[in-house]
């Protein structure tokens, strides 16, 4: 009977120590695509932007470790980590040629402090500042 008993023990301790936290693991999967920013704000207030002046502007791209999108008319690439809900960034490059977008440049600053992340009803929330209080709010990309 003891035998048994410390069997069982052995098999449900097994289970619950090899289910791990793959919450962290599935969020970064969902990362995995190219983003449009549709709107930022904070806990107060949220201002939606228009796509009319650059249509394939504002965007941020995730795969494996690796981000890459598009400010205004310059594109940028570098790296990236979670651990849900951080996240950190770091730009590796840009071509900087002139910003014609407005807040191109500002937008690329709001990126590398990027330091929390949510995924929620399909919308990518990237928080920035003291405590993640502004966000960038992302949907993902229509590829015609």
């Amino acid at each position: 009977m003891k035998t048994k008993i410390i069997f069982l023990s052995i098999i449900i301790i097994s289970l619950f120590s090899c289910s791990g936290d793959e919450s962290g693991k599935e969020t970064k999967y969902e990362l995995y695509d190219v983003w449009q920013l549709v709107g930022f704000g904070n806990k107060n207030s949220y201002k939606e932007l228009t796509t009319e002046i650059c249509k394939d502007c504002f965007t941020i791209g995730f795969n494996e470790s690796e981000i890459f999108g598009k400010s205004g008319n310059n594109n940028y690439w570098g790296n990236f980590t979670t651990k849900y809900p951080y996240a950190s960034i770091t730009l590796a490059g840009s071509n900087y040629m002139d910003e014609k977008a407005i807040d191109g440049h500002y937008f690329l600053q709001c990126i590398s402090d990027i330091n929390k992340f949510a995924y929620e009803n399909g919308y990518l929330k990237l928080y920035y500042g003291n405590e993640g209080e502004y966000m960038l709010l992302y949907h993902k990309m229509a590829i015609n």
